[in-house]
């Protein structure tokens, strides 16, 4: 978060997301949302655009290469062409 910028309440944040019914039964908050937020610090959620079949492995790897992250980046896949990215510091992350 950059200096001066409001910390909005992880609740907020999912509400102005604007979900349909069927995809809200998919988000589950059980643990303490202090604890999320810290844990999802510097993470972000990229979608794969293609129809097409493709190694998550060889995009895992082009995207570590194209980025030349400082730090280590996880990679999550989350559905088909959905995967979260974990980093560990923010200038990666920006």
């Amino acid at each position: 978060m950059a200096r001066g910028e409001k910390k909005i309440p992880l609740d907020e944040l999912v509400t102005s997301l604007h979900l349909r019914e069927d995809e809200e039964e998919d988000i589950v908050l059980e643990e303490d949302p202090v604890e999320l937020a810290a844990d999802a610090r510097w993470m972000a959620l990229a979608r794969v655009c293609t129809t097409k079949t493709f190694s998550h492995g060889g995009l895992f790897g082009d995207m570590r290469s194209a980025w030349n992250p400082a730090k280590e980046v996880q990679f999550r896949p989350i559905q088909d062409n959905l995967f979260s990215v974990q980093f560990n510091c923010l200038a990666d992350w920006e």
